[in-house]
């Protein structure tokens, strides 16, 4: 028997840790199950999962990990035969992982990733998978460092240590489970196998403690099946590219705040102190295969009418609107906007884009990550793809007192496989 802070735990592999890590002794049968790997599936909230296709390559790949513990901060865990993310009163502990990937073909695409572990688990707590930002090692990575440097703050705490998206959250079971990864997960992936960023692997840990629980991981220290298991699916097919132009529906504006610009022919984003003007747009996607994954959004533009410089950000719409009914009150004629104007996190999400005019230079900035997954959602239910509210964020210094463009011929490219 060894300690671990004040769980009890059996260092013997997963099936004896099961029973003696203050959870219900597993079955005969449970037991069974978990050696001859019956799994379970499950997705991480907010996953996709994507069909396989014919010609799609499955890779499937071991980790190494460790335990961090604030009950014994400057000691390693790395050769335990498990890994564990818990939290109590007393402190708490998380489960750095990660896999090494072989080289893959330059066109490689990933389409899906799941992680496979058996775990056992006590109390209500869920636990989210986050990228790590700093380099580790199996042998010598603690509570308060790294083995390369100090975290940021005790158990990788920090923004500095961590990503602030999550891979994945999920709720802590006993048996041997495969979670599907979600969008962030496959985009921080694919910029690991492509070189874009490095890989110091992810986290584990609790989410949003207080709350007291614990969820134990097989360990490659462990029994051999049912070590960590990151399988990948990804295609090496030639990406298609569908262009989309937008289609100019609307001008709402806070000094007519009840008055509908549908007629007009352009449609304005502009701000002079408090006079604001926004535009709703939509770009259609639905021909795009709903089975396909989306692995770049551009947004195009031959030539903007500009007035003043600033900074315009793209938001998805959340909710429906009528062209020839949505004023800067009301999305249609019996619904107002949650906010007027549409800026409330309940009319529009994050922003994915932004655009930036300067005298006579244009700039258009997608993020990566948001905008593919903005695109995403609509390419798999069309019926998400609300459009697009773009909104005056920020003038420029040189323009401190007016923002304004017209919107022509704003395209939308995405390239998918």
């Amino acid at each position: 028997m060894r300690r671990l802070g004040n769980w009890r735990c059996v260092g013997v592999g997963l099936v004896a840790l099961l029973a003696g890590c203050g959870v219900e002794p597993l079955s005969e049968e449970d037991v069974a199950a978990l050696q001859q790997g019956v799994t379970l599936s499950r997705s991480c909230e907010g996953a996709v999962e994507f069909p396989s296709h014919a010609g799609d390559e499955v890779v499937s790949l071991r980790a190494v990990d460790a335990t961090i513990s604030s009950h014994s901060a400057n000691d390693n865990h790395g050769s335990d035969p498990d890994c564990m993310a818990s939290a109590s009163a007393f402190g708490g502990r998380a489960c750095v992982m990660r896999f090494s990937f072989p080289a893959l073909p330059a066109k490689a695409k990933v389409r899906s990733a799941k992680l496979t572990f058996s775990s056992s688990h006590s109390g209500a707590l869920r636990y989210q998978i986050h990228a790590l930002l700093k380099d580790w090692s199996e042998s010598n990575v603690t509570w308060n460092s790294s083995a390369v440097s100090a975290w940021g703050m005790p158990g990788a705490k920090s923004t500095k240590d961590r990503e602030g998206s999550s891979m994945c959250v999920f709720t802590g079971e006993t048996g041997h489970i495969t979670y599907e990864l979600n969008e962030h997960a496959l985009f921080k992936i694919q910029s690991w196998i492509d070189g874009s960023a490095a890989n110091f692997g992810f986290i584990i840990s609790p989410l949003n403690p207080p709350g007291s629980g614990h969820v134990i991981l097989s360990s490659k220290e462990g029994e051999e099946a049912l070590a960590p298991e990151l399988t990948l699916v990804y295609s090496e097919r030639d990406p298609q590219v569908k262009t989309s132009t937008a289609v100019p529906s609307t001008t709402i504006k806070s000094k007519a705040a009840t008055t509908n610009f549908s007629a007009q022919k352009s449609c304005v984003a502009k701000r002079l102190g408090n006079d604001i003007e926004e535009c709703l747009l939509r770009w259609d996607v639905s021909s795009i295969p709903p089975d396909r994954k989306v692995a770049a959004v551009q947004i195009l533009t031959s030539k903007l009418a500009a007035g003043k410089g600033g900074r315009y950000t793209f938001y998805p719409a959340k909710v429906d609107w009528i062209k020839q009914q949505a004023i800067w009150k009301n999305r249609t004629t019996a619904l107002p906007w949650t906010a007027p104007g549409a800026l409330s996190g309940s009319d529009v999400g994050a922003g994915f884009s932004s655009l930036i005019v300067s005298g006579a230079s244009t700039f258009i900035n997608p993020e990566p990550e948001a905008a593919q997954q903005t695109v995403q959602g609509w390419v798999k239910d069309p019926a998400s793809n609300k459009g697009v509210l773009v909104a005056p964020s920020q003038l420029l210094a040189m323009d401190a007192q007016a923002a304004d463009i017209a919107l022509a011929s704003l395209r939308l490219q995405v390239t998918y496989f």
